[in-house]
């Protein structure tokens, strides 16, 4: 990305996108996302966590002890590419940032797993 002219908010954007292909678990499209950015002169500051889905209303929980740690209610809506978009509008300097980042670890020219994601992926996820 720098190579291409872009700055550091192309370069760390291209690299979280490139993480949803390579390393998904832990940087996913369904993540959310923050950030704290100094331009030079102003600190800036992004929230980009996950809402509740606007039909949820205190009352659909309010028979629960506690919130739930698995299930539907568990889930947000992601801020994740909301986080990238804005960041690349408000602060990139290459236009079309979700267009333009790097192809060097597609699915079809494959990548290297680490061996602890390898053994991770293999591990069945615990069922109740």
């Amino acid at each position: 990305m720098l190579a291409q002219g872009g700055n550091a908010i192309d370069a760390a954007l291209a690299a979280a996108i490139t993480l949803t292909v390579v390393e998904p678990t832990g940087n996913g499209l369904g993540s959310d996302a923050f950030c704290i950015l100094w331009d030079g002169s102003t600190l800036h500051g992004l929230n980009a966590s996950g809402r509740s889905p606007a039909g949820w209303m205190p009352k659909r929980f309010a028979h629960l002890g506690q919130m739930p740690e698995r299930g539907w209610e568990t889930v947000t809506v992601p801020g994740a590419v909301s986080a990238w978009v804005d960041l690349s509008s408000r602060f990139g300097r290459l236009p079309s940032l979700l267009c333009s980042s790097p192809r060097s670890a597609t699915p079809s020219k494959g990548f290297l797993v680490s061996p602890i994601i390898g053994d991770l992926w293999q591990t069945p996820a615990p069922s109740n």
